[in-house]
C-alpha cells in the first residue's frame, strides 16, 4: 500500500519541489557561509552545517540526472553559476574548513567551470536540434514557428548557433510569405505576406529572392489601380510604385510610372477643376481653387494653366465689402466683430483698406472705378443713402390727465387709558381688516380707520421728429455698371415734452413729488438741430441690424462670373 502511495505522488508530481529545494540548499548555504565569515556563531554554524551537506547532495542529484533528459542540461547549466559562488564564498575560509565547539564541516572545493561550460554546450546543442528538427520536418508556420522557443534558449546558453538559428528563422518566415503570395491576389491579404518577407529580411539581409517577391507585390498592385479613373485609386497607386522602388531601386521602371501616374491624376483633377469653375456660386469657386491648386502641390507642377485658374477661382470665391460713413471714413472690419463675413459664410468679407483705399471717398458713385482698378477687382458696398434727414415733425398737446389719491389711516384705542394711536396703513391691509370686522359681527374691538383723499391734474405737451435713415448696399463687382441691390430704412424718432402737476384736497394725501418742467417747448428748428447733432452711423445701423443685412447678402448677391 505504502510503495502504491509512493508511485501515485511521484506521478502527480508531489516530489517536483526537489529542484527548487536543491537551489534553496544552495542559496541558504552560502547565506550562512557569509555569515560565518563575518563571525562565528553557534547558531549560523548549525545553520550551515544542515544545509551544506543538503547543498552537496542536492549539486550530484542535479548532475548526475542532467544526461538522463532531452533537456536536463538546461537545469544543470542554470545551477553551477549559484554552486561556484558557494564555493568563491568558501574557498575565502582558512584551511579549507569551519569549526565550532568542537565540530568541523570540511568544504569540497571544486572548480566548476569546465562543467558550465560542457552543460551551456550540451544545452544549446538539445535546443538547435530541436528547434531545426522541427523547421525541417514540419510545413505548417505556427509548428515551425515553435522552434523559435528552442532557438531562444539555444541563445541563452551558447552563441555559436547565431547564424544557423538566423537562417532557420528566415526560411520559416520566407516560406509563410511564399504560402501567402500563392493563396491570393487580394493586396490587404498580401501585406501579410510582405510582413513575412520583411521578418525573413530582418533575420538574413537579401534572403533568398524576399526583396524582388515585396516589390512585385507593390508594383503589381500599383498597375492594377492605375488603371482606373479615380483620383484615390491614383493615390494609391503612386504609393505602391514608390514602395516598389524603396525596396528595389526603380523596380521594373517604377519611378517612370510614378510620373505616369501622376500626369493621368493630374489630368483627371483638372477636369474635376474645370466642371466646378462652371457652377455659379462662392462655393464652387472656392472648391475649384483648391483642385487646381492640389494638381501643383501634389500632382505636377506647372500643369498647364492650372496655376493662373487657381487664383482667378479663389479671387471669384470671395467678395470684399466696404462699409462707407457719410462722411467718406471707412469703418473698420473689426468694429463689427466680423460679424458679417462670419455669418456669409466666409464668401464675402470685410478687409482694412490699404492706405491708398483710403484716400479714395466711395460715398461719391464717380470715385467706384478708380478704386475697382486700384484694388484689382470689384467690391460690395454699404454706405448712407440719400435723403437721410428727411425729417417730419408733428406736435401734440395740451394732454389733460386727473387721477384721484387716497391715503388710509388706522386709528386704534387703547381700552384702558384710552389713548389713540394712529398709523397709516396700504388699501389691501384697509380692505383686509374691513373684512374681518365684517365677519366679526361688526366688532371693530376700539379699531377706527380715517381716509383722506386729494386729486392730481397733469398736463402734457410734447413735439416729435421723425426720419428714416437710408442705408444703401450696392453691388460694384462690375464698376463700369454698380447695382443698388436695396436701401434698408432705419428710423430714428426725437421728442421733446413738458409737463406740470397741480394738487388739491386733503394735504395728508398729496403726493411727495409734483413733476413741473420748467421753459417752453422746443421748436421745430431746434428739433431738427438736435437730431440732425445725433445721426447715427453706418457702423452702430448695421451692428444693430445684423440680421437684415445678412439677409440682403446671402439672398441678394449672387455669384457673377466677372
Amino acid at each position: 500500500m505504502k510503495k502504491t502511495l509512493l508511485l501515485l505522488l511521484i506521478g502527480l508530481g508531489v516530489f517536483a519541489w526537489q529542484p527548487v529545494f536543491a537551489q534553496e540548499s544552495v542559496d541558504e548555504a552560502t547565506d550562512f557561509a557569509e555569515k560565518l565569515l563575518k563571525k562565528v556563531q553557534n547558531r549560523r554554524f548549525k545553520k550551515f552545517n544542515e544545509y551544506y551537506p543538503q547543498a552537496l547532495k542536492d549539486m550530484e542529484r542535479i548532475e548526475k540526472a542532467a544526461p538522463e533528459t532531452e533537456f536536463g542540461y538546461d537545469e544543470l547549466a542554470d545551477k553551477i553559476p549559484g554552486w561556484m559562488r558557494l564555493n568563491k564564498v568558501l574557498a575565502r575560509f582558512d584551511g579549507g574548513s569551519v569549526s565550532n565547539k568542537g565540530e568541523t564541516v570540511t568544504f569540497q572545493i571544486r572548480d566548476y567551470a569546465p562543467l558550465l561550460e560542457e552543460a551551456r554546450a550540451k544545452a544549446a546543442k538539445a535546443h538547435y536540434d530541436a528547434g531545426s528538427d522541427l523547421v525541417e520536418n514540419n510545413t505548417e508556420y505556427e509548428k515551425r514557428k515553435e522552434a523559435f522557443t528552442h532557438f531562444d534558449k539555444t541563445s541563452k546558453y551558447s552563441d555559436d548557433y547565431d547564424d544557423q538559428m538566423k537562417q532557420y528563422k528566415a526560411l520559416v518566415y520566407y516560406d509563410e510569405g511564399v504560402r501567402i503570395s500563392n493563396a491570393t491576389t487580394d493586396f490587404n491579404e498580401l501585406i501579410e505576406g510582405v510582413n513575412m518577407f520583411r521578418s525573413a529580411e530582418k533575420q538574413v539581409e537579401n534572403f533568398k529572392d524576399s526583396k524582388e517577391r515585396m516589390a512585385t507585390i507593390y508594383f503589381n498592385d500599383g498597375e492594377r489601380l492605375s488603371k482606373s479613373d479615380r483620383i484615390n485609386d491614383m493615390i494609391y497607386a503612386i504609393a505602391r510604385f514608390k514602395s516598389a522602388s524603396e525596396i528595389i531601386p526603380d523596380f521594373k521602371g517604377a519611378n517612370a510610372r510614378q510620373d505616369e501616374v501622376k500626369e493621368k491624376g493630374a489630368s483627371l483633377l483638372y477636369a474635376q477643376a474645370l466642371a466646378k469653375e462652371k457652377e455659379q456660386t462662392f462655393k464652387a469657386q472656392e472648391e475649384a481653387a483648391g483642385l487646381f491648386e492640389e494638381i501643383g502641390t501634389r500632382w505636377v507642377k506647372g500643369y498647364k494653366d492650372a496655376d493662373a485658374r487657381a487664383k482667378a477661382a479663389k479671387a471669384r470665391s470671395k467678395v470684399d465689402l466696404f462699409l462707407i460713413e457719410g462722411d467718406g471714413s471707412y469703418v473698420a472690419p473689426s468694429a463689427l466683430g466680423y460679424g458679417l463675413q462670419e455669418k456669409t459664410n466666409g464668401h464675402i468679407q470685410t478687409p482694412v483698406p490699404s492706405d491708398e483705399l483710403k484716400k479714395i471717398n466711395l460715398s461719391d458713385a464717380s470715385k467706384y472705378s478708380p478704386a475697382a482698378q486700384l484694388l484689382g477687382h470689384g467690391f460690395l458696398l454699404i454706405k448712407m443713402g440719400q435723403g437721410a434727414g428727411d425729417f417730419k415733425y408733428s406736435s401734440s398737446g395740451p394732454e389733460v390727465t386727473t387721477k384721484t389719491y387716497k391715503v388710509y389711516y388706522m386709528i386704534k384705542t387703547d381700552a384702558v387709558t384710552e389713548e389713540k394711536t394712529e398709523k397709516k396703513i396700504s388699501e389691501e391691509d384697509y380692505k383686509s381688516m374691513q373684512k374681518i370686522i365684517s365677519l366679526a359681527g361688526g366688532e371693530d374691538g376700539g379699531t377706527k380707520f380715517r381716509i383722506e383723499e386729494g386729486t392730481t391734474t397733469t398736463t402734457t405737451i410734447s413735439a416729435s421728429l421723425s426720419a428714416d435713415f437710408p442705408v444703401e448696399v450696392w453691388d460694384v463687382r462690375d464698376f463700369s455698371a454698380p447695382v443698388k441691390i436695396t436701401t434698408i430704412n432705419v428710423p430714428q424718432n426725437f421728442t421733446d415734452s413738458k409737463v406740470k402737476t397741480t394738487y388739491s384736497g386733503a394735504e395728508g394725501a398729496k403726493p411727495s413729488s409734483l413733476k413741473n418742467d420748467e421753459g417752453e417747448l422746443m421748436t421745430e428748428e431746434e428739433l431738427v438741430a438736435k437730431a440732425k447733432a445725433a445721426t447715427p452711423s453706418v457702423k452702430s445701423i448695421v451692428k444693430n441690424n445684423m440680421s437684415r443685412f445678412v439677409e440682403v447678402l446671402d439672398k441678394e448677391i449672387a455669384y457673377r462670373p466677372l
